[in-house]
């Protein structure tokens, strides 16, 4: 069940649940509201103070604020509104900036300020010696309080601001988009990842299998220089079973390629940190030492699988997380440049995704795309679990679209892994926020991804993934039964294949609602994000009929309401003739 604190902003809500759209407006901020935080060591060089340099932002200003920097050191300097994001609102930022020296690159974002230190929304602006207003959205979707930041990305820059104005929002303006969507060709998603100790198939019918922890990065596939032994290794015949297992099963379902992992001969100089004792290989989160030598990798397993049989190449694991990755994004948009060129050269109707990151790495993302690789990728990927809840897994989802627009960028986001876990964060104060187990959390996760417009919703991992990440599955330990949830979702997928959706206006209730349309009928799917509440009939427009997506009909009272809780409820109107 969620908890009361992301219930603000995680529903949709229908009026004749709970009324009208309360947004607080305004947030009020002290006089001088920044803060100078500097860390690392040697120390940064920067200064924060009110200064009459900087008037003009407005008609009536006499004075603004001067933030400069004269050099990172061995840490950053950031100039901070602290503690004013509450957690489960949603935000927008106008900030009047102007560049008084050096380079104009300037980071604004929202960062909650206890471990993960994540960031919930970035953008990234030049400023300019003219003022400017920067605009900044975003679902403050973390456990704890957080604080309006700045970054300046050049040493020996300063940049004059005007008085900030931070309002509440309704979050349903974050990386808006309330068009019809039609189910994505490649949106169900799965791993497979103990095939060998079975031959099973899920009876969804994935449209995509995605190849992670199925011993094929390329640390396994090329543990020493030269080309890839695909007969006498072990890992490079894995990787022949799974495209041959696929394609015995569905010539329609397409293979997902994770490329990454440096093996420790290809792998830069350097502490290899985190990785260290990595079961994925030590120095496999290091940089390659030759760009060439990716290349030839990248071009020897796009070669092998050509003709479709892995037609989606997505470019590293979680390369926000230490563990996977410990180069920079600048140098992550070289790699993903290479794969592009290569898959690309094999295969022009091959697609590239990536770098995948978690949610929490849309800092790392958002410089990435500085660095220019969005010019490189035909999809952004990210890892959104949902053990706080559908609806926070998608309003992370929102602020990465809102990111995205904000670098004048309209692509596709595919969600390669989630589960009902919650990602392991560090806080044990969150973890009783943390629900690991509702089936019913996986098919409101599918609905609300599709109404929004997401290319893809992969599960990890078909088999189960208790032991990984703490998630549940969808078969059996005999590889042959469905679990609940097995059969729950099979029924979702043939219940959505060929179907469009849409979410609805939303409110601060605790109904979640989209519309779904197929063959001429239309309804509204419904759910609650926490005990089952009673509703009128006019939330799914006077339906006769309301049934889960096994077809089992809810409960309804003597005075004609329906009883709804976790498991999605669709009611439709008459088919049109």
């Amino acid at each position: 069940m969620l908890q009361p604190w992301w219930r603000s902003f995680l529903t949709l809500s229908c009026a004749l649940c709970m009324g009208a759209v309360d947004v607080a407006g305004a947030v009020s901020l002290p006089d001088r509201p920044w803060v100078l935080q500097a860390w690392g060591k040697p120390d940064p060089v920067a200064d924060a103070s009110p200064s009459a340099e900087c008037s003009g932002w407005s008609p009536s200003a006499s004075t603004g604020f001067v933030f400069s920097k004269t050099r990172s050191g061995g840490g950053a300097a950031e100039l901070i509104i602290p503690s004013v994001l509450s957690p489960g609102k949603a935000y927008e930022l106008q900030l009047p900036v102007k560049l008084l020296r050096g380079e104009g690159g300037v980071d604004v974002f929202f960062r909650r300020d206890s471990p993960y230190y994540e960031t919930s929304s970035v953008k990234t602006v030049w400023a300019k010696p003219q003022w400017q207003t920067v605009v900044l959205r975003g679902v403050y979707d973390v456990p704890k309080v957080g604080s309006v930041r700045i970054a300046l990305r050049q040493d020996g820059t300063a940049i004059c601001l005007g008085k900030p104005e931070l309002r509440e929002i309704h979050p349903d303006g974050v990386g808006a988009d309330d068009n019809w969507h039609p189910v994505p060709e490649h949106f169900f998603g799965i791993h497979l990842n103990k095939l060998g100790r079975h031959n099973g198939w899920p009876s969804f019918q994935p449209d995509v299998v995605r190849l992670w922890d199925s011993g094929t990065t390329w640390h396994d596939l090329q543990p020493r220089d030269g080309r890839i032994e695909w007969r006498s290794n072990p890992n490079g015949q894995r990787l022949e079973y799974f495209s041959g297992h696929v394609r015995r099963y569905s010539r329609d379902t397409a293979m997902l390629m994770t490329l990454g992992m440096t093996p420790s001969w290809a792998a830069a100089a350097g502490d290899n940190g985190a990785c260290a004792t990595s079961g994925y290989g030590e120095r496999t989160c290091m940089p390659p030492a030759d760009l060439e030598l990716w290349r030839k990798h990248v071009r020897e397993v796009a070669k092998r699988f050509e003709g479709g049989r892995i037609s989606i190449w997505e470019v590293w694991n979680e390369a926000d997380v230490p563990m996977h990755w410990l180069g920079m994004p600048q140098q992550m948009a070289e790699l993903v440049r290479i794969a592009a060129e290569e898959t690309k050269k094999v295969d022009p109707r091959s697609s590239i995704i990536g770098p995948n990151v978690t949610t929490n790495g849309l800092y790392f993302l958002n410089n990435f795309l500085v660095a220019g690789g969005g010019k490189y990728i035909d999809g952004v990927s990210v890892h959104a679990y949902l053990g706080f809840g559908a609806g926070q897994a998608l309003s992370r989802l929102r602020n990465v679209r809102e990111m995205l627009r904000s670098h004048g960028l309209n692509l596709p986001i595919w969600n390669t892994e989630s589960n009902t876990a919650c990602g392991g964060d560090p806080d044990p104060a969150t973890q009783i926020f943390c629900e690991k187990t509702h089936d019913e959390t996986v098919l409101q996760a599918a609905l609300l991804h599709a109404a929004m417009g997401m290319a893809n919703f992969t599960f990890y991992t078909w088999e189960g993934a208790q032991q990984e990440v703490g998630g549940v599955g969808m078969v059996q330990s005999d590889f042959r039964t469905n679990t609940r949830l097995g059969n729950l979702y099979e029924d979702l997928a043939r219940w959505m294949r060929g179907a469009s959706l849409r979410p609805l206006p939303s409110g601060p209730g605790p109904v979640t609602r989209v519309q779904w349309r197929k063959d001429g009928r239309q309804c509204v799917v419904a759910w609650t994000s926490g005990a089952p509440v009673k509703v009128s009939p006019a939330l799914f427009e006077q339906a006769e009929l309301v049934r889960d997506v096994s077809g089992r009909p809810a409960e309804r009272d003597p005075t004609g309401a329906w009883l709804l809780g976790p498991m999605p409820m669709i009611g439709c109107a008459a088919a049109r003739n």
